[in-house]
């Protein structure tokens, strides 16, 4: 996945002050999870409409991104698809970390449940679409599901996907049973079914915007951190049907 510069070539209000930060000359590299990709990009977008700004995002498996930022020991920000993600920073690498919105996983099957899905128990003996568990945090969690429920060694696991978007795809498709993905990414598409499986709730996880210590631009970071967790960002969020962390 190729390093995308964020160039923030604009202006931007400070919270709590009536003066504008001139962010001219100023430029960003911005790191975020796949599974994302729809609420962040319009973000980004609504930030350069309101700012002059015109950012690119480079959008993959949050492993693969941690990876290549410890590699290059470069970059801003990290919005990852999970605060547990980032215990895979090195000590130090994360300056600060904003929670934003709650990442919920849910179970899903074909369209209509032709083989009647109702519990993550039900998936034994099924065809599952997994994300990859080494690199995705929704991977991570789906073992992590597996193993509670105790069917982890019964379950056929067709393929392993780069991404949870591409594990939902694959069921819409019907090139498996069911997966475990992400509610926002879910919820819009007419080709599954999201099973109301109550074990599910205990494994809701935080997005959260880590800031970097390789940034060299903390004026033009703290400002687009700023807007995501504001007013404007979080209708965006709501939008894509993520909820704010405190939210019941």
């Amino acid at each position: 996945i190729a390093l995308a510069m964020v160039m923030a070539m604009c202006t931007f209000t400070a919270c709590g002050s009536n003066e504008t930060a001139d962010l001219s000359e100023q430029s960003l590299m911005i790191f975020s999870g796949a599974g994302l990709a729809d609420p962040v990009q319009e973000i980004a977008d609504t930030f350069a409409e309101q700012t002059g700004c015109t950012p690119e995002i480079v959008f993959g498996p949050t492993g693969q991104l941690i990876a290549q930022i410890q590699t290059t020991e470069s970059g801003d920000l990290l919005i990852a698809g999970a605060v547990d993600e980032l215990a895979n920073m090195a000590e130090g690498e994360v300056t600060e970390s904003v929670e934003m919105v709650k990442h919920i996983p849910v179970l899903i099957a074909q369209k209509d449940n032709p083989k009647g899905i109702t519990s993550v128990k039900d998936l034994a003996d099924k065809e599952v679409m997994l994300a990859d568990p080494e690199t995705t945090p929704i991977g991570k969690i789906a073992i992590k599901i597996f193993e509670k429920n105790g069917i982890i060694d019964s379950i056929d696991v067709v393929a392993n996907t780069t991404t949870a978007p591409l594990a939902l795809t694959a069921v819409a498709e019907g090139n498996a049973d069911a997966a475990i993905v992400w509610k926002e990414n879910a919820s819009k598409n007419e080709n599954v079914t999201i099973v109301d499986a109550p074990e599910m709730k205990n494994f809701i996880k935080v997005v959260p915007a880590a800031s970097l210590s390789y940034s060299e631009n903390e004026e033009a970071r703290i400002a687009f951190v700023e807007f995501m967790t504001g007013e404007d960002g979080m209708a965006i969020w709501a939008k894509y049907g993520y909820e704010a962390v405190d939210a019941e």
